[in-house]
């Protein structure tokens, strides 16, 4: 392509602009002319920035819609968040999916910007997403019975328990992946229940309950830090921690509720829910009544740590 060997930064322009006009817009060559010419302009060796970067928000819009090839879109969004104003960013979040996180287009950008604290931050954070959406994988395949689904997802769940301990600090319960281990004792337990081991449902369903509430008897505005080297910059519990400098929101409290006593009352959503049996048995009721006592109003939180 001629632009790739012109030296001289206006009549390169020229080359990208004229050839851009030529090329059926949805063709995957009229696409590739787009990254090249929006690669240029990033690198800063064709204009300067207030001129280059609306044309590279153009450029890039044009990327991120096109449904020819993603690494169209994964080369569009990594320019987009290197070159972009701060206080336009979030304009372009809704293309940021599963392959690409949030933290990974922050990372990048704070590498490029040589900012080694925003990046280390958003390191951890790439972390802690790609290892907690793990651990979510870990549940939810069916076997032939309900007895092979059970054991296999016992397995499976204690393997990511003893994985999350060797990113925490095991004898301090009060992290960021205090909301992870709680989910997976209650499905260790329901798992237990259906195997017939009723003291290990129970001891399972014991360590669940008190992790939910130690959720719940905290403020909204209480942080969850990592304990560990590996996670000592984020807090979290439904947190919004993904840009330092964004306002955090409040702990979802009320969605911790909801769906922990969704699943002790046997309303659970997942494909099966092996609480049932045990509904009405006195031990259960109690482990159950530690949870009603904590009501979703707001108000509530202010008063946990003096209901009795």
């Amino acid at each position: 392509m001629l632009a790739l060997n012109e030296k001289n930064p206006e009549k390169k322009c020229e080359i990208y602009t004229k050839g851009l006009a030529r090329l059926p817009a949805d063709h995957e060559v009229s696409y590739q002319l787009t990254a090249d010419y929006c690669n240029d302009l990033v690198s800063g060796k064709l204009k300067p920035r207030e001129e280059a970067l609306p044309i590279v928000r153009k450029l890039c819009t044009k990327l991120l819609n096109q449904n020819i090839d993603t690494k169209f879109h994964n080369w569009a969004l990594r320019w987009v968040f290197m070159y972009e104003d701060d206080e336009h960013l979030s304009d372009w979040y809704r293309y940021v999916g599963r392959l690409w996180t949030l933290p990974d287009m922050l990372a990048l950008r704070y590498r490029h910007f040589g900012d080694r604290n925003r990046y280390n931050f958003q390191q951890q954070a790439c972390l802690f997403l790609k290892v907690n959406d793990c651990c979510c994988s870990f549940l939810g395949q069916w076997f032939g019975s309900e007895e092979e689904t059970a054991q296999h997802n016992i397995e499976s769940l204690e393997f990511a328990l003893r994985f999350i301990d060797t990113l925490r600090n095991p004898s301090n319960d009060e992290d960021i992946w205090i909301e992870r281990r709680a989910f997976c004792f209650q499905k260790i337990a329901e798992c237990k229940f259906r195997l017939g081991d009723k003291e290990g449902g129970y001891e399972a369903l014991e360590k669940s309950v008190g992790l939910y509430e130690t959720i719940l008897s905290y403020p909204p505005d209480h942080d969850f830090f990592g304990t560990a080297p590996y996670f000592d910059l984020i807090s979290g519990c439904r947190m919004n921690w993904f840009d330092p400098n964004e306002e955090k929101s409040e702990l979802n409290q009320e969605s911790t509720y909801i769906n922990i006593m969704d699943a002790l009352e046997g309303n659970s959503h997942s494909e099966w829910t092996w609480f049932e049996p045990y509904l009405e048995e006195v031990r259960f009721r109690k482990l159950f009544n530690r949870i009603l006592r904590y009501s979703t109003a707001p108000e509530a939180w202010k008063r946990m740590k003096n209901v009795e």
